[in-house]
């Protein structure tokens, strides 16, 4: 489940590109980094996740739940804030 809602998180605005980008008053590209930004903080951040999941992967997981809760939380309150809702994908993708 986990990982199907962070999947979510991270793919959302791609399939409404057009109506993203007047919602959002950005461009293609700037809409499609909501999306990118989960490619490299995977690439980032996947080493360091493992010596955390061999640490204890009870709370790694509570955190990651906890911080894709945050994300979309983030960019629920960000309205049409481009900025703020690319943090909101930016905490998802730490997640």
């Amino acid at each position: 489940m986990f990982t199907f809602t962070n999947a979510t998180g991270f793919v959302t605005y791609s399939p409404i590109l057009d109506i993203s980008e007047s919602y959002y008053n950005a461009s293609e590209s700037s809409i499609l980094w909501m999306a990118n930004i989960w490619y490299v903080a995977y690439v980032v951040l996947s080493i360091p996740a493992l010596f955390l999941f061999k640490w204890r992967l009870d709370v790694c997981l509570n955190i990651g739940t906890a911080l894709n809760a945050l994300g979309g939380w983030i960019r629920y309150a960000a309205g049409s804030n481009y900025t703020i809702s690319l943090i909101g994908s930016l905490t998802i993708s730490i997640a």
